[in-house]
């Protein structure tokens, strides 16, 4: 069946790739002798090799854009039922993924804002959800601004598909991803009151120009991590010295407490985080497969040490309040904000 479009140009397929028993889904799409392809991190595109056929072009471009560039994918079929007539398979149109949308992150720092004004007009220590909710929004506000610094770093570096991704945008959905995003910073949150590193940016490393800017893009996020750090430490110094503070204040200093625990865990040496990305690029290559398959399970493993061996939370913490403090958070501040955070707890 044949799907071009009245210009000439091939429509939108649909396909599958099975990579480690997972299946990975997107379109492509062939515009002269580019093939294009679209998932769910964003699309990429490239031209064809002389010889190169377009539907393994597309598989192997579709790997990389869910950051497996080097697995071996395997095609998926395409169910009976959606053959057509000559018994292919018929293609059904899929839209490009829709553009970023920067009012997104507009509301979400109008949020900010307001929640902010209210804490600093309330009573000055009110036991309220208010504290948790300005915290989150400043969270993700700032996990915004770590994915940001990847992105525009690997941009710089030669990875140009970050723009086609959405990552240079100010829609915080760019950066989600439903596990790494929102379930485990949330508990992590929550539960313990960790900033655990949440977002995910899907970097084209085999696009950048050598190791060094490989290393330089996974450090941009720490880096930005670091700078939202010394604005509230600097922010809080300059209030504390012209003001009195409140609930907001109290409220900020949380927030950088965790901004400072998410410093930490980021430059930990741990696979599938920034500190083992940094230097991923020097490994001998022999390394990456075994590395790739550990990242996952040794990031939760560092998560489940946090939560269930004693001591191990207690020690980032005490790193964590004394990296803020020396910056000019005060000590007070954080346990108050720690306490309004945790509204839920017996003061």
């Amino acid at each position: 069946m044949d799907t071009r479009t009245p210009d000439g140009r091939r429509g939108w397929e649909p396909f599958s790739i099975l990579v480690g028993g997972q299946t990975y889904a997107g379109a492509f799409q062939m515009v002269a002798d580019e093939v294009q392809v679209v998932g769910d991190p964003g699309s990429a595109h490239r031209r064809l090799g002389p010889r190169e056929q377009p539907y393994l072009a597309a598989q192997a471009l579709l790997a990389e854009l869910y950051g497996l560039p080097d697995a071996r994918p395997q095609a998926v079929p395409e169910p009976a039922a959606a053959a057509g007539p000559s018994g292919q398979a018929a293609a059904r149109p899929v839209a490009p993924p829709k553009p970023p949308n920067n009012l997104v992150g507009l509301f979400l720092l109008g949020l900010f804002l307001l929640l902010g004004v209210t804490l600093h007009l309330i009573s000055p220590y009110a036991n309220t959800p208010l504290v948790f909710a300005f915290v989150l929004s400043g969270w993700v506000l700032a996990v915004m601004a770590h994915e940001f610094a990847h992105a525009f770093v690997a941009y710089l570096g030669g990875d140009k598909t970050v723009r086609a991704k959405g990552y240079l945008s100010f829609d915080p959905r760019r950066y989600a991803d439903t596990g790494v995003s929102l379930v485990i910073p949330l508990l992590a949150l929550a539960l313990g009151g960790i900033g655990f590193p949440g977002g995910a940016v899907f970097l084209r490393t085999d696009l950048m120009r050598g190791p060094l800017w490989r290393a330089a893009a996974s450090l941009a996020g720490p880096a930005a991590t670091l700078l939202v750090l010394l604005l509230l430490a600097f922010g809080l110094d300059l209030w504390a010295r012209v003001a009195t503070p409140d609930l907001l204040f109290a409220a900020l200093a949380m927030l950088a407490f965790l901004q400072a625990t998410a410093l930490l865990l980021n430059l930990l040496p741990v696979p599938g985080l920034d500190g083992f990305n940094a230097i991923r690029p020097f490994l001998p290559r022999a390394w990456i497969p075994l590395v790739r398959r550990v990242e996952g399970p040794a990031a939760f493993a560092m998560l489940l040490a946090l939560f269930l061996i004693p001591g191990v939370s207690g020690e980032l913490f005490g790193y964590a309040i004394r990296l803020a403090a020396a910056l000019g958070v005060p000590r007070e501040a954080m346990q108050v904000g720690w306490q309004a955070f945790h509204f839920w707890r017996p003061q």
